[in-house]
């Protein structure tokens, strides 16, 4: 298989799926886009819903700030840069798992890497870039991978950032990976393959839209509800936010302008997800904090929906399984959550837009720490998004 085109129909996805039919999916653009709720940066990931057909936050850059932690070791939680690959998947107890690259090395961690969020709050490699370049024999020594999805069956799928020279592998031309193919990798076997030339994804995305393109580039890719693949593309700029599939040809399953954003955008990361928001995202404005200044957080999520802002020192010294998004990130043995559980100020409700806002206090002159936070339902016990701030920076 090493060097040829992959096949396997359960990529292709023929007679497995109601042609047309949109799925809820994670994203992230290029550069910064306007959603109908405000600013959705680079670095952070949105999710399309569907059924509704409305574009909601999903993680922001303040949980990639918890997550990152102190990259550059001045004392304070750093924010992570534009997220280029995202998957998210399920492990056999039900625990949601986050994998994403970035479009930047970040202090250690490459853009060749893909990175595990861990349930002790940091990130953690799935594989790194150097294994990358050895499994794909990549000729000059580094890539950075562009898309990514986790095979549940040991096989996963990606796409490189620029078209790489390969001892191995050859996609359009002989010894050449092109930016524009899908690529196999087993990492129990070191198997690698073709899923589809740059060539196959120009003729797929021609006939989806009835005119002849160059894509240029795959800049997501992942596995619709029932497995079948699909992708975005950095070209034509007018679909370059648009998900696309192989299936009788090519077909378009959800158009750019089905996501609403109020700015031209180009899509990213892709990840197929579940339907339903099942937990509160959180973000902190303005991060650092100044000292005399005061901040706020906004939660978004589910409408209606009661909760309680979570506050801690410390991130839990492993993973505390829960429902939401992960679990519990701060440690339980902090006396700070405690207080926070029993503070009404920390307790609020989403709007009818599932939006809220909470109103922090004035960091006090001379004061710095790095706070910790995340929203919690009890009623449901649903665990939010975890968030980090600088206070007094």
């Amino acid at each position: 298989m090493i060097g040829k085109l992959w096949t396997g129909v359960v990529f292709l996805g023929f007679g497995s799926t109601a042609f047309g039919f949109q799925e809820s999916f994670l994203f992230s653009t290029s550069g910064t886009s306007q959603a109908w709720f405000g600013e959705l940066e680079d670095q952070e990931i949105a999710r399309f819903e569907s059924s509704s057909g409305t574009v909601m936050p999903w993680l922001r850059t303040t949980t990639g700030r918890f997550f990152a932690g102190d990259v550059s070791g001045n004392g304070e939680a750093d924010p992570w840069n534009d997220v280029d690959a995202i998957s998210v998947r399920r492990d056999a107890l039900g625990v949601q798992e986050v994998f994403v690259s970035l479009l930047s090395d970040l202090g250690t961690m490459k853009d060749g890497d893909v990175l595990r969020l861990t349930g002790n709050g940091g990130m953690a490699n799935l594989f790194t870039e150097d294994e990358v370049i050895t499994a794909f024999g990549i000729v000059d020594g580094n890539v950075d991978v562009d898309a990514f999805h986790y095979g549940e069956n040991g096989t996963h799928l990606l796409s490189f950032a620029e078209t790489e020279d390969s001892t191995i592998v050859s996609s359009d031309n002989p010894g050449e990976i092109f930016d524009g193919a899908i690529l196999s990798w087993n990492l129990a076997t070191n198997e690698v393959a073709v899923v589809h030339s740059e060539a196959q994804i120009d003729q797929f995305v021609s006939q989806a839209l009835g005119e002849g393109v160059a894509t240029l580039d795959v800049l997501g890719v992942s596995l619709g509800s029932t497995g079948e693949l699909r992708f975005t593309v950095q070209s034509p700029s007018d679909h370059d936010a648009s998900v696309f599939s192989p299936a009788v040809g090519g077909t378009l399953v959800t158009a750019e302008a089905d996501l609403g954003l109020l700015n031209q955008a180009e899509l990213n990361a892709l990840s197929i997800c579940e339907e339903s928001t099942e937990f509160l995202s959180a973000q902190v404005s303005p991060n650092p904090v100044p000292g005399g200044e005061d901040w706020t957080l906004t939660v978004s999520g589910a409408p209606l929906q009661p909760f309680w802002t979570l506050l801690a020192l410390d991130r839990a010294p492993a993973g505390w399984s829960g429902s939401g998004f992960q679990g519990l990130f701060l440690s339980p043995m902090d006396s700070l959550l405690w207080w926070s559980l029993g503070t009404p100020w920390l307790k609020g409700e989403t709007d009818a837009s599932g939006f809220a806002t909470v109103s922090m206090p004035v960091v006090p002159a001379g004061f710095s720490v790095t706070l910790l936070g995340q929203m919690f339902v009890p009623g449901e016990k649903i665990f939010g998004t975890p968030f980090a701030v600088n206070l007094g920076s």
